[in-house]
């Protein structure tokens, strides 16, 4: 395109000059000179362009898996001249995506703030670490572009989407498990009080003691005997699985959806929820980890816990038989342990059943990676239905996740029912 017009301006001077010669026609000189010299009138307009121009970035305060959001650009022209024909370029992994192929031209008026926002759809979940855009201007002809890299760092943390789950059947020793505890404390039936204490984030309003909050000042809460027997603890076990970094749809990602669908319907129900990782690295995220590894309630706690989700990378050394072990000795009796994991070692399964025999509730959701595709499988797999038939054996509610070309979650009990 460039090429053409020059191609244009060479032969329109040209024949501006011939004629001038052959009909002696003075006056046409001056016009093919300034058909010679407008390409370098044109040159410094558009290297004028992105002088002394101001840049910000905005990276959106909340972003998802698969939602459409938004990045705006902020460009301040501070001079008396406005500029023309600017865009704005930002490369980005392959799990995030611009909606619009290509990138819209503006103007920026002089002594004026122009906002320009580019909309992107996040693939996947993970920390989007931004260093640099580039803004580039046009001539007025179009025949030069100039570029600017403007360094602007941060980071943009996608949180893993909650997926619709079908209530699993994860219940507790006690009289009043995770299911069991749902009908009432929602409905707010069979329930008996167990004391009054302070007032803690994400309690629902509708428990506060009111007699007691304006005697004392501080507000307080009552406590039912069926919120101290349901907590839902989550360890997630990445310790076999190699992936890359951009891929979306691989067993990684499916357990880290299905930790964070498990998580949010716990939340949802008023459940007490815990997340520990194994295998696992959160990269600068030591102190949220162990937020998340604690027993709580409530959105923010919840929040901690995707965060954590969302910062996930697969690290090389397993503490898994730790981790359960960790969580048996802080688990009373009607806790509900649930374990993800694609491969079920000898130790791992002896440790579930001596757990299981000793009174905890112990759930496993073996994502199976043989049936992912080969493309995004990537790891070792082994023929695990032996350990899987011990485990139902065991009396342990036994789940296997597959692969699903829509990315749903359809957990599948499998428990006594596999062959050896």
């Amino acid at each position: 395109m460039q090429f053409s017009k020059w191609v244009t301006l060479g032969f329109s001077a040209f024949c501006l000059v011939v004629v001038a010669a052959v009909l002696r026609a003075d006056h046409l000189y001056p016009m093919a000179g300034i058909l010679i010299t407008l390409p370098a009138v044109s040159y410094l307009m558009g290297w004028w362009s992105l002088r002394h121009l101001r840049f910000r970035r905005e990276l959106p305060s909340l972003a998802w898996e698969g939602e459409e959001t938004q990045i705006i650009y902020s460009v301040t022209n501070p001079t008396k001249i406005s500029r023309f024909f600017l865009t704005i370029r930002e490369q980005v992994p392959g799990w995030m995506q611009f909606v619009d192929p290509e990138p819209p031209l503006f103007n920026v008026t002089a002594q004026d703030e122009t906002r320009v926002a580019q909309r992107l759809v996040f693939r996947r979940r993970g920390v989007y670490r931004v260093a640099s855009f580039d803004v580039s201007a046009l001539d007025p002809l179009g025949v030069f572009a100039f570029s600017q890299r403007v360094k602007s760092g941060g980071e943009q943390v996608v949180f893993p989407m909650p997926r619709h789950l079908e209530s699993l059947p994860l219940t507790a020793t006690e009289k009043n498990g995770w299911q069991e505890w749902t009908a009432s404390a929602l409905n707010g039936q069979s329930v008996s009080p167990d004391g009054v204490r302070e007032y803690r984030q994400g309690d629902s309003l509708r428990r506060v003691h009111w007699r007691q909050t304006a005697r004392t000042g501080r507000m307080s809460v009552i406590e039912f005997e069926e919120e101290q027997s349901v907590t839902l603890r989550v360890i997630l076990d990445v310790s076999r699985i190699v992936v890359g970094t951009d891929e979306i749809d691989s067993p990684l990602e499916y357990l880290i959806r299905f930790a964070a669908s498990a998580l949010y319907l716990a939340t949802k129900q008023s459940a007490s929820a815990s997340l520990r990782l194994s295998g696992a690295i959160t990269e600068g995220q030591d102190e949220l980890q162990s937020l998340a590894a604690f027993s709580g309630r409530g959105e923010t706690h919840l929040y901690e816990m995707l965060q954590v989700l969302a910062r996930v990378e697969v690290g090389q050394k397993s503490e898994l038989i730790a981790a359960l072990d960790s969580e048996a000795v802080e688990s009373h009796l009607s806790a509900s342990l649930l374990l993800l994991t694609t491969h079920l070692e000898e130790e791992t399964v002896e440790t579930l059943i001596r757990l299981k025999q000793g009174g905890l509730s112990v759930h496993l959701i073996y994502c199976d990676p043989a049936t992912f595709p080969q493309s995004v499988r990537r790891l070792k797999t082994a023929n695990n239905d032996p350990s899987l038939a011990r485990l139902g054996a065991a009396g342990i509610e036994c789940f296997l996740l597959k692969f699903s070309t829509g990315g749903e979650l359809f957990p599948e009990r499998i428990g006594e029912i596999v062959n050896v």
